[in-house]
């Protein structure tokens, strides 16, 4: 079995615990992982494990010992054999791609390198993929060259409209998004008005709510109401809402919202 088949498992984990509602964090590294074997892909999974032994001995003492052996021969040493993705593999890799590529740790010579595998699809997988980045019926007529790059640029943009909208810091939070929120309300109530059969209530209101680096919304207002007895157990009312409300949006409630997705 050859690290490849590792690859896959990871990658096919990750798409669990999302499904499951695992953390953003967690599945991350479970990509970060995969992505990280992609050197090793065509090894056996021995040989890696004796890789792994190696680079512990070298991390834990700055050496690595080496057996000598002895050949009958001088040979020349062959190139190793490169097996080429399958379609299935491709579109797993590259979906995995497109749903990872906010991770952080994912760097743009990565992204570059596996977009180089779009180039190596035809056909029907071609427009599989296409419809996975969600521009499926908008490329349907476009010649293959074209296709490939706005499948390469759609993954690009995935990246790229979010990058430009997320703040350089999130550590802090200067705008207040987790500041207490709350919903507050007083009611004052007058049961007889020209009538033991008409009562009155004025009630004021206010409230926030929050939605951490992304939106805060503040209201404030009063509520009047009047009923009015027709016959016993037959009321009738009227109630006038009058509210002020105050939006404060990041960056990126105007980009997921609006489409506005370059930073001021």
């Amino acid at each position: 079995m050859n690290v490849v088949v590792m690859q896959q498992h990871f990658r096919e984990l990750s798409t669990l615990i999302r499904s499951a509602g695992a953390a953003s964090k967690l599945v991350d590294e479970f990509l970060a992982v995969a992505m990280a074997l992609e050197p090793f892909r065509d090894h056996s999974v021995g040989t890696f494990a004796s890789f792994l032994v190696r680079a512990d001995e070298f991390d834990k003492t700055g050496k690595v010992t080496v057996t000598a052996t002895k050949s009958k021969r001088e040979t020349a040493p062959k190139a190793p054999k490169v097996s080429k993705p399958s379609d299935v593999e491709i579109l797993n890799r590259l979906t995995t791609l497109f749903q990872g590529i906010l991770n952080p740790n994912l760097t743009n010579e990565t992204i570059d390198i596996e977009l180089l595998l779009v180039d190596q699809l035809k056909g029907a997988g071609l427009q599989t993929l296409a419809t996975e980045v969600g521009i499926g019926e908008k490329i349907k007529k476009f010649k293959v060259p074209d296709k490939k790059a706005a499948i390469k640029q759609a993954i690009r943009d995935r990246r790229g409209i979010f990058h430009r909208a997320l703040p350089s810091d999130l550590t802090g939070d200067p705008q207040g998004f987790l500041n207490p929120t709350y919903q507050a309300s007083l009611t004052l109530t007058q049961p007889w008005l020209a009538g033991a059969r008409t009562s009155a209530a004025l009630t004021a209101f206010a409230g926030r709510r929050s939605l951490a680096n992304v939106v805060i919304d503040e209201d404030a207002g009063v509520t009047l109401g009047l009923v009015r007895e027709l016959s016993p157990r037959t009321p009738v009312g009227i109630n006038y809402r009058m509210e002020t409300t105050r939006v404060q949006g990041s960056a990126v409630y105007f980009c997921a919202g609006y489409g506005i997705c370059d930073a001021a």
